[in-house]
């Protein structure tokens, strides 16, 4: 039968024998490059889902961690890939903050000789993201599950580059705030304590961080190193025929209090939020055109996901959904005072506060990949929110997107001229700019 055919039954008749759950990978339009990639790889002129299965089956014939493979197909341009689903296992991201100080040593002793084992068997993933390992208890040790081994490839010897590549995009991908320095540099001693002829633990160490400070340019992996997000907030609940999209946190919270009835989305959506902000307020913006039925999610909404992984305090993303000929977009935000107005009226120590605030949430919005269109400034978009007395992004016009880092995104968009600051007063908002910016003395510390 076709491939789609096969993926659907194969779950079905797999749970109705009572073998567990599974997970379906599909490839619908599988393209020559896919093929070719494949081929120069050495797993022959096949779809990706097919050496994904391949690298699976070797690396459970090798003892390595990793999904078993249920069932696989590929016909054309289709093809897909079933797994078991380790449903008693964990993301790493979410498991390290949950764990006694004993259980993260062991957890990070586990993981190191688990990668170990897989650099020693002569195995290579440049996708060996923090979300992509899976780990859960077992006795005195902690059984780990690595995913997603579709780029991944098997060689008679993974060298030191490449050994360093992986744990350089493992390290880039681990939060600070769920991984602390001695923590990483105990999972790599227990990496080197599996590894024949390895270099001494400082000079290994270096050179996995100075792939890592590489690897951190890229804003992908500056996304991927975030903590992650509850799933309800960046999850959408479709209603009025998939014409309004609203965030499942805050359909839940207001779902008692609403009745969904045949009203125009834009009404409807609008007698929610004012449901929902009681204490706020609604931000509608409708400048995104629609042609038809057809119409995508604006680009605003993802920009707000985004800085809400990186953990900048601004507007929330409420619903998005489609007028009669346009789309538009509903966020919560709260009532604010203009930051340059607050520091003028602010006394010294509180200035001095809201102005490393203000750095701080500046830096993060250029991690996050954003920055200032030209001739734009920084006090027409932060802010000071009236219950809280915080700095907040509060300005939802759009941000200019792109691959640099924060090292080349200079803080001479901040004006100080706009905020009648001394030069003392900006080192204030530089000191907070640069607050997350690793010293070199705090990694002598780590590897004292």
């Amino acid at each position: 039968s076709e491939p789609d055919a096969q993926a659907r039954d194969a779950p079905s008749l797999a749970c109705a024998s009572g073998s567990g759950a599974f997970f379906l990978k599909k490839e619908s339009a599988v393209t020559w490059r896919d093929r070719f990639r494949n081929a120069w790889d050495g797993f022959g002129w096949c779809a990706t889902s097919v050496r994904e299965a391949a690298m699976l089956q070797a690396l459970r014939r090798a003892g390595i961690g990793c999904p078993q493979v249920a069932a696989l197909g590929e016909a054309g341009r289709q093809a897909f890939v079933l797994t078991r689903a380790e449903t008693a296992l964990t993301d790493l991201r979410v498991l390290l903050p949950t764990l006694s100080n004993i259980d993260r040593n062991r957890l990070a002793d586990a993981l190191g000789r688990e990668l170990a084992r897989m650099h020693n068997a002569g195995f290579d993933h440049p996708d060996l993201f923090g979300k992509h390992i899976l780990a859960a208890a077992e006795g005195d040790t902690f059984r780990i599950c690595i995913l997603d081994w579709q780029r991944g490839r098997r060689r008679r010897s993974v060298s030191w580059a490449m050994r360093w590549r992986d744990l350089a995009a493992l390290d880039a991908t681990l939060h600070d705030a769920v991984a602390r320095d001695r923590l990483r540099l105990r999972c790599l001693r227990a990496y080197l304590q599996e590894t024949t002829a390895s270099p001494p633990l400082p000079r290994f160490a270096r050179q996995v961080r100075a792939a890592c400070e590489i690897r951190r340019r890229e804003r992908r992996m500056r996304e991927l190193g975030q903590p992650p997000a509850p799933a309800w907030d960046h999850q959408f609940v479709p209603l009025c025929e998939s014409r309004l999209l609203m965030v499942r946190s805050y359909f839940e919270r207001i779902f008692s209090r609403m009745s969904i009835g045949d009203v125009e989305p834009e009404a409807q959506a609008r007698e929610w939020a004012s449901l929902a902000c009681a204490s706020g307020s609604a931000i509608l913006m409708d400048r995104w055109r629609a042609a038809g039925e057809s119409w995508d999610i604006p680009p605003l909404a993802h920009t707000l996901f985004r800085l809400q992984r990186f953990g900048v305090p601004a507007p929330r993303l409420f619903a998005v959904g489609l007028a009669e000929t346009h789309v538009f977009l509903i966020a919560i935000a709260a009532p604010t005072t203009p930051l340059s107005e607050a520091i003028a009226k602010a006394p010294q120590p509180m200035r001095s506060r809201l102005l490393r605030q203000a750095g701080h949430i500046v830096r993060r919005i250029h991690e996050a990949g954003y920055n200032l269109p030209n001739g734009d400034t920084w006090e027409r978009r932060l802010g000071v929110a009236s219950t809280t007395g915080e700095v907040v992004l509060t300005n939802l016009e759009p941000l200019v997107r792109g691959n640099a880092s924060w090292q080349d995104v200079a803080p001479g968009e901040f004006n100080r001229q706009a905020f009648r600051l001394s030069r003392t007063e900006q080192l204030r908002f530089l000191q907070g700019y640069l607050q997350r910016k690793r010293s070199k003395a705090t990694e002598r510390q780590a590897l004292t």
